[in-house]
């Protein structure tokens, strides 16, 4: 039995504009954003494809020791790519990084500001994967998080729309089967947008 590609799209392209910091360079636990996601990232995915955009050098700088260890294992678990039109949203990022994995089975979509999911989501959310499944999505309280997994269906539908498309059009146009896991994880639903998310991550993480 053939095992199940899964990959893993991690989306730092923004300008982050209404809290006016790059975030994938934000600290958290005495690290950044980007480095405290790729940390768990690493051991969990076959392949990881990262899209920078704003500010893209100093993204760029940040990952070098994840790409030294990437060259020391000898195969090509890390992709980085720069958008130069990040300008036009996340959705362009998207279709640049899935154009990196067209071979994978399934994709979890990841953006830069979750930075407190634990590595045990991750273990736990590949676990959910079937090849009868299009699209999961975790919960907590009734409430729908992220990162999401989609497979080959929704993957082959997002690098044939425009710019103009999202994920939510996307999802509604095409007939998916949809698998909502209840999960034990309330840091699904962490979106930093301002600096007062940013604050309440702490106090959060306290709790």
């Amino acid at each position: 039995m053939n095992e199940i590609k899964i990959n893993a799209l991690l989306i730092a392209a923004g300008k982050s504009g209404r809290i006016g910091i790059q975030k994938a360079l934000l600290p958290y636990q005495e690290q950044s954003f980007i480095s405290c996601i790729l940390k768990k990232l690493f051991p969990n995915f076959q392949r990881i494809v990262v899209v920078v955009g704003y500010e893209a050098e100093k993204v760029k700088l940040e990952l070098e020791p994840f790409r030294e260890l990437a060259s020391k294992i000898g195969n090509q678990k890390l992709t980085v790519v720069e958008n130069i039109n990040y300008e036009f949203g996340m959705f362009s990022s998207i279709k640049l990084g899935l154009m990196m994995l067209k071979d994978a089975d399934f994709v979890l979509l990841h953006m830069i500001d979750q930075p407190d999911l634990p590595e045990n989501f991750y273990l736990e959310m590949k676990q959910q994967v079937k090849k009868s499944v299009d699209w999961i999505q975790p919960i907590y309280n009734n409430k729908n998080g992220h990162p999401i997994i989609f497979g080959k269906k929704v993957l082959e539908k997002i690098l044939s729309s425009d710019l103009n498309s999202d994920l939510r059009k996307i999802k509604k146009e095409l007939e998916l089967k949809v698998f909502n896991w209840n999960c034990r994880y309330k840091e699904i639903l962490t979106d930093i947008d301002t600096l007062d998310d940013y604050n309440n991550l702490f106090s959060n993480s306290q709790v």
